[in-house]
Formats: C-alpha cells, structure tokens, sequence
C-alpha cells in the first residue's frame, strides 16, 4: 500500500520527498508517513465534521435574538378617530419629537392681531416677538423708532401679554409708558404704542 505524507493543516496528500504541502504550503517535513487509505478516512471525517458545523452555525443564525424595538412614528401614536396623539400610547412608548414644521401647537394655536392706524393687520402666536426685525417687520419697518425686537406676546392662563423686550424707545399700553422688561395682560381694543410713534389696537379673536 502506499504511503504518503498527510499534511495536518489541510488533510492533502503529499509523496514522501515533499518538505511542504503542496496545498497550504504548511511544514510536512517531520510528518511520519502513512499509508494513503487513512489519509482518506481523515478527510472524510473532517469533511462531515465541516458539514457537521456548517448546519449549527445555520441553525444559531436562525435562532435570532428580538431586535431593539424603533421607537414609535407619529402616526403610530395618533388615534384612528380624532387622528390625535393617543396620550396613554405616549407615555408607553419612547418620548417622539413632534415637529410643527414652523406652525403653532396645539398649546399656542390662540392668535392676537395688531392693527395699525392705516387697517394693516400683524398676527401673533404665543411667544411670537414683535419688531422691526421680527414678526411684523414688512409694516413696521417704515418705524425707525421700533426696536429690532420691541415686544414679546405671550399666552398664559387663558389670557394674553405683553411684555417690553428693553426697547430703545418704549413700549406704552394704554398711555401708561411699560418698564423695561415689564409684563402687561392685554385685551380686545387695549392699545399699545411700540414708541410714540407707532400706535396699535389689540384685536383677540373669540373662540
């Protein structure tokens, strides 16, 4: 029967007279040889050993562990009838930052309208400031005496202010000169001066 050198590394048969496998290039120079029958048994042991691992490496992959749940889409939140966000589903869920896209939320959809003496009109959400350089600018840029950012409209506990953001100029409600960072409740037909010169009427919508 003949003999070969079995390499180690790679199960190869090699003559006798090889140093390396003619495989792998491992070092079969201290390999006793052996005769070429068991060579065979060798490799078909570590071919089914192989196949034999190939299928539990298959069968772990199955065996997936549960991913992280993403958190919830807006739409996920929202109710199929009000199509508002569900509250208790909010609070279930991972906190979702609800974008506007610039418009007011639910908490400042109220407005207030600021009408000039020439029947202009500026509209103010919750928090909106009020200046040359502000909300309002296209009308009240023509009144060099009106800050850049004159005054701040806020709406709190179901009524409306206004607060004097230290305009160079002052701010007067109703004739009564504002203090610099002062903060007055406004109502329908109240006026206000963004200086003297720039004379307004408060208009808040019912409703």
């Amino acid at each position: 029967m003949a003999l070969v050198k079995i390499c180690p590394t790679c199960g190869e048969k090699n003559d006798l007279s090889e140093m390396m496998c003619s495989r792998c290039l491992g070092d079969i120079s201290g390999i006793n040889p052996r005769p070429e029958s068991e060579g065979q048994a060798d490799c078909d042991a570590r071919d089914g050993g192989g196949a034999q691992a190939g299928r539990v490496a298959e069968e772990a992959q199955a065996e997936k562990l549960p991913t992280e749940e993403a958190p919830p889409t807006v739409e996920a939140l929202e109710s199929p009838t009000t199509g508002k966000v569900d509250d208790e589903k909010a609070a279930e869920k991972p906190e979702v930052s609800i974008k506007t896209g610039g418009r007011p939320t639910e908490k400042d959809s109220r407005i207030i309208i600021l009408r000039t003496t020439d029947g202009e009109s500026i509209t103010v959400h919750h928090g909106d400031v009020v200046g040359r350089k502000a909300t309002g600018e296209s009308i009240l840029v023509r009144f060099s005496t009106v800050s850049r950012r004159h005054v701040r409209f806020t709406f709190e506990s179901g009524r409306w202010f206004v607060e004097d953001l230290r305009s160079t100029n002052e701010t007067y409600v109703d004739d009564m000169r504002m203090l610099p960072g002062e903060k007055v409740e406004v109502k329908t037909n109240v006026k206000i001066s963004l200086s003297s010169s720039c004379p307004l009427v408060i208009e808040v919508p019912s409703g």
